[in-house]
């Protein structure tokens, strides 16, 4: 999914495993901001605003 997860005004890449629960981003620019944090759970769908 497309966000802006560090907040710069810039969509950044994110992933959701929905086996695991757990969230892999990186910004426009390629820097890493998530890898593997578990945010949820196994089967859980995301939602963005």
């Amino acid at each position: 999914m497309s966000c802006d997860f560090n907040g710069d005004g810039i969509s950044d890449l994110g992933v959701y495993d929905l086996a695991t629960g757990q969230w892999y981003a990186r910004t426009a620019a390629g820097k890493v901001l998530l890898w593997g944090v578990s945010w949820g759970g196994p089967g859980i769908i995301p939602v963005t605003q």
